[in-house]
């Protein structure tokens, strides 16, 4: 594995791991992608060398072999790892794409003519982007100004992970909003689309929503913003960075790949990609053949990559016995997982609240029932699963709402992620964070809304279920100062909480929700 591009630090050991369990780590890509949370190969790739770089480290150091096989432990793993940074990918992809391409389209409409910007304008976007930090400003230009961006490219060129790629790009299209706003160099309706689509997180059609209006008057305001950007860019120095690449692999060995994605329901050509794996694998690790393929696979079937996903994990024929129980003994540990949240859940976090707290129709008595939705087997089958059985009967109440005690759990794991990414890049404080209950004034909209939508996005639940469930969680970490991973809550008057970040993360969830201030 090459270190620029993967950024695996950890020396050889890492990168032997990595290739012991590549496709063990497909075969949860595949599982993934069933329930729906589905990424081409290319970047489900570039999923499992972000896990390998950011969080193999902490894996290895807090296994615990009396708990289970070191395999089943990895597999759990990435599986949290990976979901909510699938969600965030996609909705990033939607509204990096309609910037860039929008920028780009309304600037070669209008070469020829007298720009539209003003050089008051495009000099007060050159002030805010001398304020952002330097990468940021690097790459926002590289993607910004290319002909042709390739996302591949740029992580590969800043030593990043895609993911990070996206982030940052997210992160710097936010700042400059702000900034912009500020100086008043651009009108209140536009500020107001630039902050919903790049702070809050929205796509282009969630925005319009949100903001009243159509989804092409936002698209306009974002290829204005972003052609202003843009301009602002020109004259700046370009990046420097130095581009590595290895050699590309036979031909053949992406035509398979292009022609087995491209064909549901082709088996033959599944088979040959399970016997070939390993060589697909090695093709997918080459930064050229990677972004060659990725140009020319644009749409696949969600349920046919699933299919794919698993010939590259392995070809079960030819397991042993033995090795097929602990597969199948891999593909359960993700849902003996979920259940064991569930039985945290009602055993640590719910058990010692006081009653008001443990009474889920009064914090979301506005929302619609779901037995008002779904027909009666529908909710039969909600009552059913086993995560709501182990969380009985405090889950009875949360799935009346379409909610489970996953959803807490990802709602606590959603507000840990974002405050950590904040403090990180330095957008908001770095030793603290405040998250209030409910909306206070009109300075606190954007972060406020920027949790829902966190909220939202992690634990699948809409925007409406997460407002009462924000306010819920805050109550709840009143008494539970260690309620969020990596972080200690402490009270900030009634309706709000003070976050601060701890030096270590305690994975016992039992001990963590357990603990009384």
């Amino acid at each position: 594995m090459e270190n620029g591009r993967h950024r695996v630090k950890a020396g050889p050991e890492t990168a032997a791991s990595y290739f012991r369990f590549r496709r063990l780590l497909f075969g949860a890509l595949a599982n993934l992608a069933r329930q729906g949370f589905a990424l081409p190969p290319v970047e489900g790739l570039d999923l499992i060398h972000e896990f390998f770089a950011e969080a193999w480290n902490g894996i290895v150091s807090r296994y615990d072999p009396t708990k289970g096989k070191f395999e089943t432990y990895v597999y759990g793993a990435f599986v949290h790892f990976a979901r909510p940074r699938i969600v965030r990918l996609h909705r990033w992809q939607s509204c990096l794409l309609d910037t860039a391409e929008l920028a780009r389209t309304i600037e070669e409409r209008s070469e020829a003519e007298t720009p539209v910007e003003s050089w008051h304008d495009v000099s007060a976007v050159r002030k805010a982007l001398s304020q952002l930090p330097s990468v940021e400003r690097e790459i926002l230009q590289s993607y910004l100004l290319a002909d042709t961006p390739s996302e591949r490219k740029l992580a590969e060129e800043f030593s990043i992970s895609r993911y990070r790629l996206r982030e940052t790009l997210v992160q710097a299209f936010g700042h400059v909003a702000v900034l912009l706003g500020e100086q008043g160099c651009i009108p209140e309706r536009e500020w107001k689309i630039a902050a919903a689509l790049w702070q809050e997180r929205r796509t282009v059609q969630e925005a319009a929503a949100y903001l009243g209006q159509t989804v092409q008057q936002v698209r306009s305001a974002c290829a204005h913003i972003g052609k202003l950007i843009a301009a602002g860019l020109k004259h700046s120095r370009p990046a420097s960075h130095a581009w590595q690449r290895r050699e590309v692999m036979q031909s053949h060995v992406s035509d398979l790949l292009k022609r087995v994605i491209a064909s549901p329901k082709s088996y033959d050509l599944l088979r040959e990609v399970r016997a070939r794996a390993n060589e697909i694998l090695d093709y997918l690790d080459d930064p050229r053949s990677a972004e060659e393929l990725e140009e020319q696979i644009r749409e696949y079937d969600q349920e046919w990559l699933t299919e794919v996903y698993g010939a590259l994990a392995g070809d079960e024929e030819e397991l042993s016995l033995e090795d097929l129980a602990v597969r199948e003994s891999l593909f359960k540990a993700n849902r003996e997982q979920e259940i064991a949240i569930s039985y945290a859940f009602k055993e640590s976090l719910m058990a010692d609240l006081p009653p008001y707290l443990q009474d889920f129709s009064y914090w979301f008595k506005g929302l619609p029932k779901v037995d008002e939705e779904l027909d009666p087997e529908e909710v039969r089958q909600l009552y059913d699963d086993p995560v709501v059985q182990a969380g009985k009967p405090y889950s009875e109440q949360l799935v009346l709402y379409g909610m489970t005690p996953l959803t807490i759990f990802y709602s606590t794991e959603a507000i840990s992620m974002l405050v950590d990414r904040l403090m990180r890049y330095k957008v908001i404080e770095s030793d603290h964070a405040v998250i209030h209950a409910v909306l206070v004034t009109p300075q606190d909209e954007p972060f406020y809304r920027m949790v829902l939508h966190e909220i939202a996005n992690v634990s699948e639940c809409s925007e409406r279920v997460a407002a009462p469930l924000l306010r819920w969680l805050v109550g709840v970490a009143g008494f539970k100062p260690f309620l969020f991973s990596g972080f200690e809550a402490k009270a900030a008057g009634t309706e709000a909480i003070y976050l601060f970040r701890v030096p270590t993360v305690d994975s016992d969830l039992y001990r963590r929700w357990g603990l009384q201030p």
